[in-house]
């Protein structure tokens, strides 16, 4: 997925380094597309919030708007500040020293960025153990599985809701702006997919350019990232031996450059006239 998505998003440094059968990587691509999302929710107006916030905390739960606040940190600092730096080391030192693996240098880095990802982002990874001692976890931020879940549930919940006020023509207290025309401040790669598929942009009467189906859309991708951490039987966690970092099967070195798609925006106009002609020939309208 690294030369589909890195022209798109331009990640850090050291994201080039994650091998393609280390789940992390579809793992943070996820990550991505829904922080993109959120740009365009935070326009919501949560007028629960403003009653509940003490509350909420008090309970241990969450608000999609807390969620929507703090998503970013599994980006840039989960992963960007604590991850990729040693994960660059590590890689440096593995290219420069054929046995770096062997010293207890070299398995205590190796060890820190297995439990890193363990703790962070997935939790039913499995890696060998080459130290006997665990490292504790440096990120402070609550960790992705749990607050995936949360979202997931709180975006289900919220969706029917505003569904289930749509069909009886009422308003939906909880989130005023629900059924309004969504916007986004600063377009990005998902905006500009987003408004082919439900026509944003377009003001007319009966567009589904909403809020809701905005909801609707990160709902979906968010479900995508609970199942792929969350369950055990994804194939986040079908590998016995996942590596660490991209290696050449000629000379068992690391790899550190991946040349990068430039078909994206073609990809995508043909998914969607392929869409549309599905549409068309079960007699439903299109996007």
């Amino acid at each position: 997925m690294y030369p589909f998505f890195q022209p798109l998003y331009r990640f850090q440094d050291g994201f080039n380094l994650i091998s393609p059968e280390n789940p992390l990587q579809v793992t943070i691509i996820l990550v991505k597309i829904i922080e993109d999302l959120f740009e365009g929710c935070r326009h919501l107006v949560f007028e629960v919030d403003k009653e509940k916030g003490k509350a909420e905390a008090a309970a241990g739960s969450e608000s999609l708007s807390t969620i929507m606040n703090e998503w970013s940190d599994y980006r840039e600092i989960v992963f960007e500040k604590l991850y990729l730096p040693n994960l660059r080391d590590f890689v440096n030192n593995l290219y420069a020293q054929r046995d770096f693996l062997r010293n207890q240098y070299g398995k205590r880095l190796m060890s820190n960025l297995q439990w890193h990802i363990y703790y962070n982002f997935l939790p039913y990874m499995r890696f060998e153990q080459l130290l006997l001692d665990k490292p504790s976890n440096e990120s402070k931020v609550r960790i992705l599985p749990s607050r995936v879940s949360v979202l997931v549930d709180e975006l289900a919940r919220i969706t029917a809701a505003a569904d289930a006020s749509a069909n009886e023509g009422k308003e939906f207290e909880e989130i005023p702006n629900i059924f309004a025309p969504y916007k986004f401040s600063l377009p990005n790669v998902v905006s500009q997919r987003v408004g082919v598929l439900l026509g944003g942009g377009k003001q007319k009467q009966g567009s589904r350019a909403t809020n809701l189906n905005l909801l609707k859309y990160t709902y979906a991708v968010a479900s995508v990232l609970d199942w792929w951490v969350n369950c055990k039987t994804s194939p986040a966690y079908s590998g016995t031996k996942i590596p660490v970092c991209r290696i050449s099967p000629d000379d068992g070195r690391p790899v550190f450059s991946v040349e990068e798609r430039e078909d994206q925006n073609l990809l995508f106009a043909r998914s969607i006239k392929a869409l549309s002609a599905k549409s068309t020939e079960e007699g439903r309208p299109t996007a």
